[in-house]
């Protein structure tokens, strides 16, 4: 699953694990796991070198690593895969992560502490002609019928308020 970032915002994202190929089991340690190979993809395009590539332990020795984004890598809304390449010192698999940029006011709105902008412009299939009291006023009547048999019951919105009596 992909993590959100907010647009253009400078971020440190953990990122691994990085395993030795050789036994699939041992984890990677040191500071210099990666040298110039990191690179990202955005929304589809094609890909390209990451403006940073500054790698620090996450957790004091293990498997983890914490990649520094630039405002620059997280500039393009949508899915954003960063993957790195190892050095030719460590025999390793290869790395990535999934991330979805969203724009800051969306961003906000889930993970900040402002209210969460909720207007309502249409209403159970129905455009809202005007607000009373901060409920939306919308004059539909919706009933339940029978169609002919081959396609099953199904909803009917009328704003008429006519009632169609189901029958066998």
């Amino acid at each position: 699953m992909a993590r959100w970032l907010r647009q253009s915002t400078q971020v440190c994202a953990c990122v691994g694990p990085f395993i030795k190929v050789s036994d699939g089991i041992t984890a990677v340690a040191g500071a210099d796991v990666v040298s110039g190979g990191c690179r990202l993809k955005k929304n589809n395009a094609n890909w390209v070198p990451a403006k940073s590539d500054v790698f620090t332990n996450e957790d004091g020795g293990g498997p983890f690593f914490e990649v520094a984004l630039s405002a620059g890598d997280v500039d393009t809304l949508g899915l954003l895969r960063w993957t790195c390449y190892p050095s030719a010192a460590f025999s390793i698999f290869q790395v990535w992560e999934d991330f979805m940029v969203v724009d800051p006011v969306t961003y906000d709105a889930y993970f900040g502490t402002g209210p969460i902008r909720a207007d309502v412009n249409v209403w159970n299939h129905t455009s809202v002609a005007s607000h009373a009291a901060g409920v939306p006023v919308v004059d539909v009547a919706a009933r339940w019928y029978r169609r002919p048999r081959h396609q099953g019951l199904s909803r009917s919105m009328s704003s008429t308020g006519t009632t169609v009596p189901l029958s066998g």
